[in-house]
């Protein structure tokens, strides 16, 4: 349920006030979202029917707007918006095997606005903004959903345990035999014993903006601003606590401590002029500017014990129990295990700085024809820099492993490192280059048509599966033969490629839509619309799989090539109509239909295509009577329907529908 309350008070001249309070309730329960899809075949069998990610959210809005002097020369602006999310909700962590969590979820934000207009000169207005933003994040602990489980640990002790989400003991997921024949769980299995994460953030960002409209001189409109921010986003404490078992590196307890203190520094600046030599001729030029920088910091002190399964307490480390480095009492590692101890600090800093130029020269031939050409260039500087020092403290068992292969050991056997690493980081420049060209026809008022395209090169890609080339396609028409009838049909097209030979990236994106409305008297009217969506993209992949020959440059030997596609083709129908019988009656009848008939490469034969393929159904009817002087009533009824086709998954398809009925009395002050 959603509920709204809205207040406007004004007095001409002196305010204007609009207060909003909003409460929205959301549940979110998609079974397929995060689900590991367990097989059948798995012993035992688990089948997951709700999304792990599941979560129930209450959000309260609260917006308040005051304008003083609003007709003034100089009027003042003040603004107030809080936003509070709270809700029990669910994820997810992977420490060996995937556990479900539980989190109480609780986020606030408050934002103050202030601001000013001066309109001193004629057609010219100047105004200053300052807002400040404060957030606090307060989701601040998650633990284990549930412990269904029993293990037996050290001493013979029973101790609830997470076997986690993912069963398919064919593969060995948690393991092969995660239940032993007493019923207890196998010790050796990946589990959770307990887990805790706390922490708590906050940011702040100031953004404060000077900006411009004006046409005081004749013939030219003039407006620009300039935008600063500088945010800080602190977190003083993070604290992560495991214990169980993660077979593969021996893990039972790992203890997580860190900061982290980050920065956004945004500055934007944009400028935009039109002159009108005459009436046939406009020359419009506009220039963007746009200059990001994130430095960030994170500071972390991990400690890390290890044993072979859930019923031996882990060793901890005493030079006198580890006389060598074989010795029974020592940690028990493997070479897959990570350090016993690591203290480090990890800094990024990530920059772009964009350039925007346009400019658009528009030609009005005669009142039946006109067109405009331009030419667009777009410059970005990307800056990465990635560096980290962290110093690990190997114990035996085999302490020459992980950062320490070859590193000599100190007395005890044990072996210190420091690893840094001092990226000189990614500079790179792209340039693009656009031609603008658009065309209008009107041969009598009866019919109209416009047709804008756009052209794009870039001379490199800063994401893998960003565009070379980009070209766009819009078309729209308006035929009105009579007063009382009117037909509109669209066209646009996003064609988007790169082909380079480990890419072969090719993306489109076509709607069309026609509608038309009919309205023979004043006691009735129609309309009707379809639209078809048609999205495709098609890309190079790779991913592991068992080793074929042929495979893209990009992929490593061992790894899979394929071509991935995703296709999404939708139609979209609605119908409506009125009628009048009385002078205070209203009746509407509509119906909505749309259709989706997609498919997408899905590396799991157990992933249905989901949404990509449905169907949903929307009847409609409505009833409006004035019942009297400044009194109306209405009545609304719906029946929505959605049907997923694909039924392939081990969870049953989405087949919601219901009835929605709305009355409501209006008074008219």
């Amino acid at each position: 349920p959603n509920n709204i309350t809205r207040i406007r008070v004004s007095k001409d001249r002196w305010y204007d006030f609009t207060g909003q309070f909003r409460r929205d309730r959301n549940v979110f329960n998609y079974d397929l979202f995060a689900n590991p899809l367990n097989p059948s075949t798995s012993n035992p069998n688990v089948p997951i029917l709700n999304s792990p990610h599941e979560f129930t959210n209450v959000r309260r809005m609260w917006d308040y707007g005051l304008i003083i002097k609003p007709q003034s020369k100089v009027r003042l602006r003040l603004a107030y918006n809080r936003n509070v999310s709270q809700g029990l909700t669910y994820s997810s962590t992977h420490i060996g095997t995937d556990a479900q969590l539980q989190q109480n979820w609780f986020n606030t934000n408050n934002q103050y606005g202030f601001g000013v207009d001066f309109r001193m000169i004629p057609r010219t207005q100047f105004s200053y903004d300052q807002t400040l933003q404060y957030f606090k994040g307060d989701t601040n602990q998650s633990q284990l959903a549930s412990t269904p489980y029993i293990v037996i640990g050290p001493g013979g002790v029973q101790l609830p345990v997470d076997l986690g989400l993912p069963f398919n003991t064919v593969a060995g997921q948690p393991c092969a035999a995660p239940l032993l024949g007493t019923g207890f769980v196998n010790p050796t299995c990946d589990a959770y014993l307990s887990y805790i994460k706390d922490y708590n953030n906050r940011t702040f960002q100031p953004i404060e903006r000077l900006s411009f409209q004006s046409s005081y001189f004749k013939n030219i409109e003039l407006s620009g601003g300039f935008t600063y921010s500088k945010s800080t986003f602190n977190l003083p404490k993070y604290n992560e606590l495991f214990t169980g078992l993660s077979s593969r590196t021996r893990t039972i307890i790992d203890g997580f401590v860190g900061s982290s203190m980050n920065k956004r520094l945004n500055a934007n600046a944009d400028f935009g002029a039109t002159w009108r030599i005459n009436d046939h001729l406009r020359i419009q030029e506009s220039f963007h500017w746009n200059n990001n920088r994130l430095p960030s910091l994170f500071s972390q002190t991990e400690n890390t014990k290890f044993s072979t399964s859930m019923a031996i307490a882990p060793n901890q480390y005493q030079p006198a129990n580890c006389a060598t480095i074989n010795a029974a009492g020592c940690p028990q590692h493997n070479n897959s295990s990570g350090p016993d101890i690591l203290v480090g600090t990890y800094s990024n800093y990530w920059a772009q700085q964009r350039r925007m130029n346009t400019l658009l020269v528009d030609v009005d031939i005669n009142r039946s024809f006109g067109f405009h050409v331009g030419y667009q260039y777009m410059q970005r500087i990307i800056q990465n820099h990635l560096n980290w020092v962290y110093n690990e403290t190997y114990y035996p068992t085999l302490p020459n492993r992980g950062d320490c292969v070859g590193v000599p050991l100190d007395a005890n056997n044990v072996c210190n490192v420091t690893v840094t690493n001092l990226d000189p980081g990614d500079n790179i420049n792209l340039a693009e280059h656009t031609g603008l060209l658009g065309v209008w026809i009107q041969p009598s008022p009866k019919f109209r048509a416009t047709f804008d395209t756009e052209f794009s090169k870039v001379d490199g890609v800063f994401v893998r599966t960003d565009p070379r080339s980009h070209q766009t396609y819009k078309l729209r028409t308006i035929f009105k033969p009579k007063d009382n009838i009117q037909i509109n049909a669209t066209y646009h097209g996003d064609e988007k490629r790169n082909n380079q030979a480990d890419i072969m990236g090719n993306q489109h994106d076509r709607i069309f839509s026609i509608g038309a409305f009919y309205q023979p008297t004043m006691m009735w009217g129609m309309d009707v619309n379809y639209s078809y969506n048609d999205i495709n993209s098609s890309t190079l992949i790779c991913y592991v799989g068992n080793p074929v020959a042929g495979t893209a440059p990009s992929c490593a030997s061992g790894y899979l090539t394929f071509n991935s596609v995703y296709a999404s083709k939708s139609s979209y129908f609605s119908g409506n109509t009125f009628f009048k019988p009385l002078p205070r009656v209203t009746a509407t009848l509509g119906f909505t239909v749309n259709h989706d008939n997609g498919n997408s490469v899905l590396l799991d034969p157990l992933q249905p295509n989901g949404p990509l393929q449905y169907n949903y159904y929307l009847p409609s009817a409505s009833l409006q009577v004035l019942l009297a002087k400044r009194w109306d009533w209405n009545t609304g009824w719906n029946f929505y329907d959605y049907h997923e086709t694909a039924d392939n998954a081990p969870t049953l398809p989405r087949n919601m529908h219901g009835h929605v009925v709305k009355l409501s009395l209006k008074y008219h002050f």
